[in-house]
């Protein structure tokens, strides 16, 4: 199966007193962390969505893998993240078409490399179109998207985000448990608790 990797990354951290995308946590920013992740998982190409901090990012995951899409629209939020790496990918004329994407975000750091395998491995033996996270009676990222899916992701904006999508096709979404996911980093707290 082909798979591309996305994270969503284009957020200026506005609950936060800095950039939550370049916070250390065990010897590397949150943003490098994630990023070397995709280089461990069978991705054929992994993109990153910029936004607030284009350039400080691409520094900070200097010596990886990753491909960078410039969100312009991003203080809309993270559909219109999705949407534009949705729409990049299918006009994209050096990539193929891939089977599924995989969207992640930066600021789930204790979510294990093994759980991001696990939604790959069911996508290939599952028939579900949306492999998806399940934490705290609740589900989101990550989310594994099969190209059913693709039309559906390129109508996201700042009022719809990928979680409607989950929504729309919850009969045909396939969820695996993840606690870890559950632990997001969004305010200055979350990070004090995540690096005590």
């Amino acid at each position: 199966m082909n798979v591309i990797g996305i994270i969503l990354a284009a957020g200026s951290s506005s609950r936060m007193s800095a950039s939550k995308q370049l916070l250390p946590y065990k010897g590397q920013s949150l943003i490098r962390r994630i990023a070397e992740m995709t280089m461990a998982l069978p991705l054929t190409v992994s993109y990153c969505v910029t936004g607030a901090l284009r350039q400080e990012i691409i520094e900070a995951t200097e010596g990886t893998d990753l491909r960078y899409i410039h969100n312009s629209d991003h203080h809309k939020g993270m559909g219109t993240s999705l949407s534009t790496a949705i729409s990049h990918i299918i006009d994209s004329n050096d990539i193929e078409l891939p089977d599924a994407v995989l969207v992640m975000l930066t600021d789930q750091p204790l979510i294990p490399v093994s759980h991001y395998r696990r939604l790959i491995d069911t996508a290939i033996s599952d028939k579900a179109d949306i492999i998806s996270t399940s934490y705290n009676e609740t589900y989101g990222a990550p989310t594994l998207f099969k190209k059913a899916t693709y039309k559906d992701l390129q109508r996201l904006n700042e009022t719809v985000g990928a979680k409607s999508v989950i929504t729309k096709y919850k009969n045909r979404t396939q969820f695996i448990e993840c606690t870890e996911a559950g632990f997001d980093v969004d305010t200055d707290e979350d990070y004090v608790r995540l690096v005590g």
